[in-house]
């Protein structure tokens, strides 16, 4: 699947962008209409579902993305990044999509998403 995309970070969030980058946690620019591809990716013998995503940010630059959206339990799920930290979220079907609602963020104690 290929669109743009709108990528936003806090004020805080940009000044650790070199750390950011550097652990793949987040993409890290704050821009708008990012020519960006997602490949998603599941495989029957693991509890996650995987995205990869890669982002246009110049002519010659493409940074790409892993992450992997891990169910918790009931309606709770974790999208980990390329760090030890992840999003934690929690999901409901609306009309014909599935919504995502941040409720904070998890460290990885045991991590089932492998990439």
């Amino acid at each position: 699947m290929t669109d743009k995309m709108d990528i936003r970070q806090s004020a805080a969030m940009r000044l650790a962008a070199p750390f950011i980058r550097l652990t793949k946690t987040l993409v890290p620019v704050h821009r708008k209409d990012v020519e960006t591809e997602v490949i998603f990716r599941m495989q029957a013998d693991r509890n996650g579902f995987w995205f990869h995503r890669h982002f246009t940010l110049g002519p010659n630059t493409i940074f790409k993305f892993v992450s992997c959206l891990e169910q918790m339990g009931g309606n709770q799920v974790t999208e980990w990044m390329g760090s030890v930290i992840g999003w934690h979220s929690t999901f409901a079907y609306k009309g014909d999509g599935v919504q995502l609602d941040h409720v904070g963020y998890a460290v990885v104690s045991v991590f089932q998403c492998h990439h």
